[in-house]
């Protein structure tokens, strides 16, 4: 009996065994999606190690309210303290302190210009303890930190708007 309503209703018969299909393969596309998301996402976390630590002014990520009257008295983190911490714990291997602007910032270079949510100043350790790949060139020594030499280090974004076709090494 079911064979023949199946044999009598062939197009309901085809939809439904279509719609299953789908259904089907929708969730499967959906589940490997949401596996390879967490997958990266759980390599980026651990390419920063077991023994590294970042220490906020505050507490990082998205805010939703007011800071708290607490929060508005600390005082800032600066880069004498990121120097203590070196000195004065000697578990520490690297220290890497890095600043940037709270705004965003539009880079230019000739006629063009781009805005970018992050610019760092930082110092040659950040290299060493962080999960940056540098495509081209490298990243910058201790002495050219010393002497204050300009050199930058670009993201690909900035590279790809400024120098699509061309090197940026030396630009």
């Amino acid at each position: 009996m079911a064979f023949a309503t199946l044999h009598a209703h062939k197009f309901r018969s085809f939809l439904t065994v279509l719609g299953v299909v789908v259904g089907t393969v929708t969730v499967m596309v959906i589940a490997s999606f949401i596996s390879g998301l967490d997958h990266q996402f759980k390599k980026e976390i651990e390419s920063f190690g077991t023994n590294t630590v970042f220490i906020y002014k505050f507490d990082p990520g998205i805010r939703t309210g007011r800071l708290t009257p607490e929060e508005r008295m600390r005082k800032p983190i600066s880069y004498e303290d990121a120097m203590a911490i070196k000195a004065q714990c000697p578990s520490v291997k690297y220290v890497a302190p890095f600043l940037g602007p709270d705004d965003v910032i539009k880079v230019r270079y000739q006629d063009q210009e781009l805005y970018v949510t992050q610019v760092q100043g930082t110092t040659p350790e950040y290299e060493r303890m962080s999960s940056v790949h540098i495509a081209e060139g490298r990243f910058f020594t201790d002495t050219e930190n010393q002497r204050r030499s300009d050199i930058c280090v670009i993201g690909a974004d900035i590279a790809d708007k400024f120098f699509p076709r061309l090197a940026a090494l030396e630009k």
